[in-house]
């Protein structure tokens, strides 16, 4: 084999390492464009989430307010006096239960929104890990292809005599 034909699958393989690390960097970029638009949507479910949750908390009490009332209302018209006895434990059990009810509501958003913003986190970290891996990818299909040349390069001068051996 002559040294121009020996030549050719080193050059090719130098290409191909390029080649391969190009490849590996540009996936990495665009899983980490993925993951940066998750965080972007974990993001956006944060808000949402806390402008659900600030409208429902209004409603509930004005609903709360309303019950409140009417039941007072109900006790009073049938001659019961609202301010005292079992009629006023009747009305603070009542309110009791609506506070519990907005308290679970409370819960249930808390855990919706802690949930978002740790997949918010996660999906930032994950975006920098693979912005990071996309640099090295491009960077270790470099160093392959120089390493491919070099080992090359010292095949030819075994083979060939070439590069002053």
């Amino acid at each position: 084999m002559g040294p121009l034909i020996a030549v050719a699958p080193l050059l090719i393989s130098a290409a191909g390492a390029a080649a391969s690390g190009v490849a590996a960097s540009n996936a990495a970029d665009y899983q980490a464009q993925v993951a940066k638009n998750n965080a972007l949507i974990s993001e956006q479910k944060q808000r949402f989430l806390m402008q659900d949750y600030t409208q429902r908390q209004n409603a509930m009490a004005q609903q709360d307010k309303a019950k409140m009332g009417s039941l007072e209302t109900q006790l009073a018209s049938n001659g019961m006096d609202v301010n005292s006895g079992s009629t006023k434990g009747v009305l603070e059990g009542e309110s009791s239960i609506l506070a519990a009810s907005r308290a679970n509501h409370a819960k249930a958003f808390t855990e919706d929104w802690y949930s978002e913003k740790t997949k918010q986190i996660s999906a930032n970290a994950q975006a920098k890990l693979d912005s990071m891996e996309a640099s090295n990818a491009q960077t270790a299909g470099y160093v392959k292809a120089a390493g491919s040349l070099m080992s090359g390069a010292e095949d030819l001068r075994k083979n060939y005599g070439y590069f002053g051996g």
